[in-house]
């Protein structure tokens, strides 16, 4: 799994590097570690939520709504039925 710092994910998602540390604090993504000089290290996997994130705010969710989206994404319980829902009550 590659490691990406916060400018690398930055450029690779189009995203600016403030833009992912507001998202880090709100809870919709996560470093896997920092790095002994104390800088943030992301995986690839952090690239893929902010492309859902990116996707999910193009369908009008708000960043609350993201993050609820991203914990029923994320959980062992949930089927495409509970996302589909999701998305159509947001779309009435």
């Amino acid at each position: 799994m590659d490691e990406l710092s916060i400018g690398k994910l930055a450029k690779a998602s189009g995203l600016p590097a403030d833009t992912l540390r507001y998202y880090e604090r709100l809870g919709l993504i996560q470093p896997k570690t920092r790095g002994a000089n104390g800088y943030r290290v992301f995986t690839t996997d952090s690239l893929k939520r902010l492309q859902f994130i990116q996707r999910a705010k193009l369908l009008n969710f708000t960043l609350e709504e993201i993050r609820d989206l991203l914990i029923v994404r994320a959980s062992s319980r949930t089927n495409c039925e509970d996302i589909y829902q999701r998305l159509q009550k947001k779309n009435r």
